[in-house]
């Protein structure tokens, strides 16, 4: 009878060591998947921005952050963003989109005209141009609240 108590006590603690090893397991999972989410949004993040900066060919501060995001593929695809800048690099953003040659044609049916976060206040600059033959950029730098952003929509043709 005693060996009998003995070997259910020893499957109950088998048990609980099985339960406390699949919570830690849990634990683990969730630990990694957040490190993973975190891993994939700021490289996709990095990579949005590297993707703004080829096709507007305008260097972004590294201190820069996306805010507000669109993009409309897959035929003849538009990237639109607000991006925020430090206040220690508008001088030369104002002076990278001054220096694009404008565009001189008309410009409508932009996809900015559907977005409720395309909203530039103070515009301290804004251009339209052509970054290549395929790409219309149009570009905003404003000042929001004593912050700075850049509204940014590409267009490939």
């Amino acid at each position: 009878m005693e060996s009998n108590n003995l070997l259910t006590d020893k499957v109950q603690n088998n048990k609980k060591e099985i339960k406390n090893f699949q919570k830690i397991i849990i634990i683990f999972g969730i630990i990694s998947l957040l490190i993973v989410v975190n891993l994939v949004y700021t490289n996709s993040s990095i990579s949005i921005l590297s993707r703004i900066e080829s096709e507007s060919n305008i260097d972004f501060p590294d201190s820069s952050n996306i805010i507000d995001f669109d993009k409309k593929p897959p035929i003849d695809p538009i990237i639109i963003a607000k991006i925020s800048i430090s206040e220690s690099s508008v001088e030369k953003m104002k002076e990278d989109i001054e220096s694009k040659t404008e565009y001189s044609g008309s410009v409508s049916g932009a996809l900015s005209e559907s977005m409720s976060w395309w909203t530039p206040n103070q515009v301290i600059v804004e251009k339209t141009y052509w970054s290549s033959e395929h790409i219309l950029v149009h570009v905003i730098l404003s000042k929001q609240n004593n912050e700075y952003f850049v509204y940014i929509e590409c267009s490939v043709f």
